[in-house]
């Protein structure tokens, strides 16, 4: 069990990123738990707990985002301390 927090800059909010990354990342990870949520600075987070396997697939969901949106770049931070709490993926609201 890993987690891992991705920072997503470029044209994400507004353009249902989270949505698809969402819809995704719950269709094809299911046993991964974690957030997704937009930041005041204009970048969404992600924030993923699980297998390692899971959590390249969730790279991948916020690399893709959704059809409208345009990732510049991710930034990935491997996190040493595994939170408790997360049952499932979620949406924040904003």
């Amino acid at each position: 069990m890993e987690c891992w927090r991705f920072k997503v800059y470029g044209i994400v909010q507004g353009v249902n990123y989270r949505s698809s990354v969402f819809e995704a990342i719950t269709t094809i990870a299911p046993k991964l738990c974690g957030h997704i949520k937009n930041l005041n600075d204009g970048t969404v987070e992600v924030f993923g707990v699980g297998s390692t396997a899971d959590l390249k697939k969730l790279q991948v969901c916020c690399y893709t985002g959704s059809p409208i949106s345009k990732v510049e770049r991710v930034e990935i931070t491997k996190l040493e301390e595994i939170p408790t709490g997360y049952d499932t993926f979620y949406i924040e609201k904003s």
